[in-house]
């Protein structure tokens, strides 16, 4: 689904902009999570569909991350000092915040009573709960706080972003 899918988001992109494009992947793919609440137990065919639209929800909101980190990079202009900057807190941010979900799921997981290895059927409903509401709904609610921040997006244009200054006094501790 996301190899299928990447083509029409660049074109998608191309024809409104890039974060718009970026708004309709992060609805889309809220959407398509919640999709997940739907699926029939036990059966096959219903969640390999769901993968293939998972996949082209995924891959929109990946890629055009990407491309509006390129515009950012862009609009701070060919000379900035700042281009190495937005792509370490871009790469630093998604590091830590994958690490943070991790975790989350974990404490998540332990809190609920999850019994490792047991059968979904000797959970408690505590923990199937939790998985629901980390799996599904958080992922949710990031996307659509996304879609918000994103709907602010270009508000300042016209201004002119303050310049970056880092004083080396600062770094040397004098």
């Amino acid at each position: 689904g996301s190899a299928l899918a990447q083509g029409l988001w660049l074109k998608l992109a191309k024809k409104i902009g890039t974060v718009p494009a970026y708004r309709m992947a992060a609805l889309y793919a809220a959407i398509v999570t919640s999709g997940m609440l739907l699926l029939p137990k036990g059966e096959i065919v219903p969640y390999v569909a769901y993968g293939l639209i998972s996949g082209s929800a995924a891959s929109g909101f990946t890629l055009l991350s990407f491309a509006s980190l390129i515009e950012a990079i862009a609009l701070d202009g060919p000379d900035s000092p700042r281009k190495g900057l937005f792509a370490a807190i871009y790469t630093a941010t998604e590091k830590a915040l994958m690490a943070l979900g991790g975790f989350l799921l974990a404490t998540a997981l332990s809190l609920s009573h999850f019994v490792q290895g047991a059968a979904r059927e000797a959970q408690p409903e505590t923990a199937l709960s939790a998985i629901t509401f980390t799996i599904i709904a958080i992922p949710i609610m990031l996307k659509l706080i996304s879609v918000w921040v994103l709907s602010r997006y270009g508000q300042n244009e016209g201004r002119a972003a303050e310049p970056l200054v880092i004083s080396t006094e600062a770094l040397s501790g004098d």
